[in-house]
């Protein structure tokens, strides 16, 4: 209306593009150009909505180029300083252990003095212990860090944290593992599997202040070229899954909250080591860095949905392990639901 105005005016329209819905219901983007005379107006139109479809193409790839170049120079930073930082705490904690030791062996002066060595060389060892689980948080997400693959059965060892699991969350929060029968056996580090579930449990439980639901589900995926996104950190909108830039056999393991979610400037850097919206001194930021790390260096990739008010969803894909022969799959606990509601 507003373009037919300008026209009536004597004002000329050079490209003015609209959206028309087609009579096959789908939408077509046209650009129109429009000479006014005395009684009446003349137009033409031309369908571009393959161009707009092409650029806007482009500008997402473009983005994604950008995100992950930003997201591969913070990982050679953050590996050059965890490797350092890891180099520091090897004095530290070295020289507490021979300090105690020296303890032991009644070197030091006097029983109280002894005592009070003996507190402070155990106060640094819990000191550098701290550090040293910081920096294998900071090597996941760099990608630096010495992984030990097995293959691992996902239903089972999910079942085993089960109790860890509902440690982590809280009473008010009723957790639901789904993990079918017949999940591929996935080749990744069970440790710092279990260390990437407890961080996405631990963000759940803080969206949640006044309770919800906390789910884990798992199934079966293959992937091909063509599902693949192209990002290795594309945070995706909710309800779209994606391979993460991969193709292969994956099991996709999803672990979801009925929590606060995130708005978009905030899940657009989920992922970031060190950024955190808590309160200074309240968490480090690594968390998710950890979980993303972790799932790019064992061959997978990670990828995070979530809407203000209506939850946030995790996914893992975790490659399937190559097993020569036809394993017998080890019975597994029933993970339907672990002691109902947690406590």
């Amino acid at each position: 209306r507003t373009e037919v105005n300008r026209l009536i005016q004597g004002n000329l329209t050079v490209k003015f593009e609209g959206r028309f819905r087609h009579k096959d219901g789908s939408y077509r983007w046209l650009s129109w150009t429009g000479v006014p005379d005395q009684d009446h107006i003349y137009a033409v139109a031309r369908d571009v909505t393959a161009e707009k479809a092409a650029a806007d193409r482009l500008k997402a790839t473009e983005e994604a180029l950008l995100q992950a170049q930003k997201m591969e120079a913070v990982g050679q930073l953050t590996g050059g300083i965890a490797h350092d930082f890891n180099n520091l705490l090897t004095v530290v904690s070295a020289n507490a252990e021979l300090l105690s030791a020296e303890q032991l062996d009644g070197e030091p002066g006097g029983e109280s003095g002894g005592e009070q060595v003996e507190r402070r060389a155990a106060a640094i060892l819990r000191a550098a212990s701290r550090g040293q689980r910081l920096t294998r948080q900071l090597l996941a997400f760099s990608r630096q860090q010495t992984l030990r693959p097995e293959a691992v059965d996902l239903r089972q060892r999910t079942g085993e944290i089960g109790e860890m699991l509902a440690r982590t969350v809280r009473a008010d929060i009723e957790m639901n593992l789904d993990l079918p029968e017949g999940l591929w056996p996935v080749a990744i580090d069970p440790a710092e599997f279990e260390l990437a579930i407890l961080n996405v449990a631990a963000n759940a439980r803080d969206a949640m202040p006044n309770g919800g639901h906390f789910r884990v589900v798992a199934h079966n995926m293959a992937l091909g070229p063509g599902d693949s996104p192209g990002d290795p950190a594309r945070v995706l909108p909710a309800g779209e899954l994606s391979g993460d830039g991969l193709a292969g056999d994956f099991v996709a393991l999803t672990l979801a909250d009925s929590g606060s979610g995130m708005p978009a400037e905030v899940l657009a850097r989920a992922f970031e080591p060190y950024f955190t919206t808590k309160e200074v001194g309240a968490g480090s930021g690594l968390g998710l860095s950890q979980v993303y790390g972790f799932a790019r260096q064992s061959g997978g990739g990670a990828v995070l949905a979530s809407v203000p008010g209506a939850g946030t969803s995790v996914t893992l894909f975790l490659p399937r392990a190559q097993i020569s022969g036809a394993p017998s799959e080890p019975a597994a606990p029933d993970p339907g639901r672990v002691g109902g509601t947690t406590s």
